[in-house]
């Protein structure tokens, strides 16, 4: 069933006699398939498919902001921005991973950052804006996620390209992945094992387990599918982050202190929890 779902998708996105529309629904489409292609290990697939997602994008002119520049109803705007955002961390993801050069230009480039609110807040009001950044919602990460992907593209830039950098240089972008780390809000930062347990992210996922455990035998039949497919994929994504766990284990214990470039190894500095 998965490889049939993955065939037909691939058919209705590429399989077509003449040049395919821009829309923002089919960047949205490439943008899981690509993501889909990265986490199957296909590298050649994922870095095509996210390549013609973002020419579709600039197409569209989603490198420009919606409010600014278009003059967009705000949630037409901020559906762009995070659109925008998720395309230019994939670019950037990609060069890292992949040691290959990035494709999207920030000189090109005057799309604010997504606001930090939850998708479920993002509706058609005029007067539509974001939470603090202390307030954690199901956006804040990527938010933060996007401006640490900014850095990275500095760091390809200046430590990556054809000429070696200066010390001064190196620890410039030091400096500024220091500031990074010391300007994320709490519910993001690293802490203790006790703090962590408290931070908000963990505490609603364990709400969540907890109550799908405590009252199954209440829910309907939709909702009881929908629970065991929740606890399936959480067995997934254990099993999945041992499987890394112990790859990465191995990478430190096993492999030439050569080969452990800084360029690979940047992709697991700033993860959520």
């Amino acid at each position: 069933m998965q490889q049939r779902l993955v065939d037909f998708s691939h058919s209705v996105l590429f399989t077509c006699t003449d040049y395919p529309l821009s829309s923002i629904e089919r960047v949205q489409a490439l943008i899981l398939f690509s993501i889909y292609q990265w986490n199957e290990a296909n590298a050649g697939e994922s870095w095509y498919i996210a390549t013609l997602a973002i020419r579709m994008a600039q197409t569209l002119s989603l490198n420009r902001d919606g409010t600014t520049t278009w003059r967009m109803r705000p949630e037409d705007a901020e559906i762009r921005r995070r659109l925008w955002w998720t395309l230019f961390t994939i670019d950037r993801c990609h060069s890292m991973e992949y040691r290959r050069p990035y494709i999207i230009s920030e000189q090109h480039v005057d799309v604010a950052l997504p606001m930090n609110l939850d998708q479920a807040d993002v509706v058609d009001i005029p007067d539509l804006a974001g939470k603090t950044l202390e307030e954690p919602t199901d956006s804040l990460y990527h938010l933060y996620q996007s401006q640490f992907q900014k850095l990275s593209g500095h760091v390809w830039d200046q430590c990556f390209c054809v000429t070696l950098p200066t010390y001064r240089v190196v620890m410039d972008l030091e400096e500024q992945l220091r500031k990074f780390e010391l300007e994320l809000p709490m519910s993001l930062r690293y802490q203790t094992t006790q703090i962590a347990v408290a931070r908000p992210y963990l505490s609603l996922q364990y709400q969540m387990l907890v109550s799908e455990e405590k009252d199954f035998d209440d829910l309907s039949p939709q909702d009881k599918k929908l629970s065991v497919f929740h606890k399936h994929a959480r067995s997934i994504c254990v099993a999945f982050s041992k499987r890394q766990l112990a790859l990465l284990q191995l990478l430190q214990t096993s492999a030439e202190p050569g080969h452990l470039t800084w360029s690979g190894l940047t992709l697991i500095v700033f993860k959520s929890a």
